[in-house]
């Protein structure tokens, strides 16, 4: 009842499927439900992500391969996606749609227009979706809805009395149809969104609201982006560059662990390399102490930045700071005699 009372334009064949769903075993009347067919006074969302191109494309596709064969002619009703443009019998058809048309080898149809008649039993396969699977139909994404309209399709609309002989089944007419149907080339159509798109200087690509990672080396670039329903994939030029699991969260950025750690790894060499360049600039005389140390298997990243430390806390009295803090190793900067340091073994020349 509770169900009923938040959505009170349920079908009795839909309220049956939900109860058989729980458990229930009995006839569709037997348990009081209600009878005849009601139709939804509202729209409901369609199977798409989208209504961009690609997705209708793929809507062919997907029925093709459910059927493992396609009719010789499909009929459209006059949108965009199909005619562009129509002047009575005169009909401009969407170049992609003709693209798919010719690897398929079927005829592109449009109904009439202003003929309902044409189109009635679509009409009534569309509220049978919307009445028989999309009421009262929760799902956690995407995948979880196709995977339970794969089961409906081939259960309770497959087993449904096919309408011009009722003792006849659905599933029962496609398989008679099948042999009179045209077969599948050898590879689908490929309805890849393909999109050029500009890496600036962050290691990022946008693809609709979000951004994924592409490897630093290939920034500031065009590349190209080919995404599917379930990956994105980056080129430059015939490489593939980096390959994400698609996500329709928006304004999230995915990333591969190797772009973050090698994009890190740059970052800390390029901070080392100019505390470096800063240190030798402000103490020339440092150069050859950081090469002694490099002889002798001292980190030199540890020991630039504690000179440069230094540097900033003493300025131009680091000659005076250094010897404090290391006795003897660093006055090579002042010349004459020698003296080997404790800490670092190295040996220098002091006054």
């Amino acid at each position: 009842m509770q169900t009923l009372e938040k959505i009170p334009t349920l079908t009795a064949s839909r309220l049956h499927a939900m109860v058989r769903e729980r458990g229930y075993q009995g006839a569709p009347a037997a348990d009081g439900l209600r009878d005849g067919a009601v139709v939804l006074a509202r729209d409901l969302p369609a199977l798409l992500l989208d209504a961009r191109m690609e997705n209708f494309l793929r809507g062919h596709v997907g029925a093709c391969e459910t059927w493992d064969a396609l009719p010789r002619v499909l009929l459209y009703d006059n949108l965009k996606s199909a005619v562009l443009e129509r002047q009575g019998d005169a009909i401009r058809f969407h170049p992609a749609l003709l693209a798919l048309a010719a690897h398929y080898r079927f005829e592109p149809r449009p109904v009439a227009v202003a003929r309902g008649k044409e189109k009635g039993r679509v009409e009534r396969a569309i509220r049978y979706v919307r009445d028989a699977f999309f009421a009262a139909r929760a799902f956690s994404d995407l995948a979880d809805l196709n995977a339970q309209a794969a089961h409906w399709c081939h259960a309770q609309a497959a087993n449904r009395p096919w309408p011009e002989d009722t003792g006849m089944r659905v599933r029962d007419a496609l398989a008679s149809e099948q042999p009179r149907l045209l077969r599948l080339p050898a590879t689908p159509y490929a309805t890849e969104e393909v999109v050029a798109v500009k890496a600036g200087k962050t290691p990022y690509v946008r693809v609709d609201l979000n951004d994924y990672s592409i490897p630093h080396t290939r920034v500031r670039r065009t590349l190209t982006v080919r995404a599917s329903p379930e990956l994105v994939r980056v080129f430059d030029g015939v490489a593939v560059i980096a390959s994400h699991a698609r996500s329709y969260d928006g304004k999230v950025q995915v990333e591969l662990p190797e772009h973050i750690e090698a994009l890190v790894a740059v970052k800390r060499e390029a901070r080392q390399h100019r505390g470096v360049n800063s240190l030798t600039r402000a103490v020339p005389a440092c150069r050859d102490l950081l090469v002694q140390a490099a002889e002798r298997g001292t980190n030199i990243g540890s020991l630039s930045a504690a000179l440069l430390r230094l540097l900033d806390r003493y300025g131009a009295a680091l000659h005076a700071a250094v010897h404090r803090r290391w006795p003897g190793c660093c006055r090579s900067m002042c010349g004459a005699r020698t003296r080997r340091c404790g800490r670092t073994g190295l040996t220098a020349t002091i006054n």
